[in-house]
């Protein structure tokens, strides 16, 4: 009984809100399920649940409201359930299950997805394992057949572990792996995962991406995160991203972008609006390069300023190639002969004013 008394509730707010809309002539897209725009997220905004009550922005400018589902415990619907690590879980529209996990490590959390997977009356779709260790952990638990979500945080996990459950991992849609050990990303790692549309490698000690790692993703990826690594250069691996609309490189070694770049040249990346990169050096001669025209051209945002000052957090994107060029402060020279052509002439029209003037009191008297 109670529980259709929150459903009526919710679904009472969802029509007060369609109301406001059509009344207001606003009508952003509903959407049940996940919210895949350009906000890249933060190391530690991730909670359980990628479902909330929100309102964005989307990638094609328009609002977009995700409502609120009713959750309830896990206990709820399996009441033997005991799990024998530190795991949090819960479940929301009707039997689908997001479960976080922390202090963990490979056996105890292997025993706890089987005993999730024992009750008849839950799916697990969404998984986060932070700060554990799962160095011994050689094949994805098998409960994991429907995951649709998944998050790696500080838990020692081996490259082959992920790349050995590939089968599992058919239907992910979210891959986040932060602060574990990855010096790079080879060719073959995020085969069959053609549903995934945002990956995150952040924080890996990452320095070398294959050029062929995201060829499997090339038709579904739209958010790339692979902040704070050992990067050089823009990876020529995202050239084959059709559908990337965000793509963040910050806090790597990227310290200029060549005009030979075969990202620049890229005509698959016809998606891509918000960049995120180190801030640049935007001189006369970088207002001038390939780069900076890309990015004007097809406006992509998130590339700012570090230096000269006048110019520093200006997005690139927004600039016009004088702007670049022009001197700062102008030359003292400049402001002397601006002077002058300004000073002078005021001179001379203030003096016929007051002879005329005088020529007029005389004629009165």
């Amino acid at each position: 009984m109670m529980r259709t008394i929150l459903f009526h509730r919710d679904f009472n707010r969802i029509l007060m809100l369609l109301l406001f809309d059509l009344l207001t002539h606003h009508r952003p897209p509903i959407i049940f399920g996940y919210q895949f725009d350009c906000q890249f997220t933060k190391e530690n905004d991730f909670e359980l649940g990628f479902l909330s009550s929100s309102i964005g922005t989307g990638s094609d400018g328009n609002d977009q409201r995700i409502f609120p589902l009713q959750t309830y415990s896990c206990r709820e619907f399996c009441s033997e359930l005991e799990f024998e690590g530190v795991c949090h879980c819960l479940i929301y529209h009707g039997k689908d299950v997001r479960l976080k996990c922390s202090q963990t490590n490979a056996s105890i959390l292997m025993a706890d997805i089987e005993k999730l997977n024992q009750c008849p009356q839950v799916n697990l779709i969404e998984l986060h394992v932070k700060d554990s260790n799962l160095t011994r952990l050689y094949n994805l638990p098998s409960g994991l057949y429907n995951i649709q979500s998944l998050v790696l945080e500080n838990t020692g996990i081996d490259l082959e572990t992920i790349r050995e459950s590939q089968e599992l991992l058919r239907s992910l849609r979210i891959l986040r792996i932060i602060n574990e050990n990855f010096t790079e990303i080879p060719e073959t790692l995020f085969n069959g995962m053609e549903e995934l549309k945002q990956l995150s490698l952040n924080n890996l000690g990452m320095a070398y991406i294959n050029v062929d790692a995201f060829v499997s993703l090339q038709d579904s990826l739209i958010s790339l995160e692979l902040r704070s690594n050992r990067i050089r250069t823009i990876p020529t691996a995202v050239q084959s991203l059709s559908h990337l609309e965000c793509l963040d490189l910050s806090d790597n070694q990227i310290k200029s972008v060549s005009d030979s770049s075969k990202v620049i040249f890229s005509t698959d990346l016809k998606r891509l609006r918000r960049l995120r990169i180190n801030p640049m050096n935007c001189s006369c001669e970088f207002g001038k390069s390939r780069f900076a025209k890309w990015l004007r051209t097809y406006a992509i945002k998130g590339v700012q300023c570090s230096k000269p000052e006048h110019l520093i957090e200006k997005d690139v994107s927004n600039m016009p190639i004088e702007e670049f060029c022009e001197p700062w402060p102008p030359n003292r020279s400049d402001r002397i002969r601006t002077n002058s052509f300004g000073f002078y002439p005021t001179i001379a029209i203030g003096f016929y004013f007051l002879a005329f003037r005088c020529d007029v009191m005389s004629t009165i008297a």
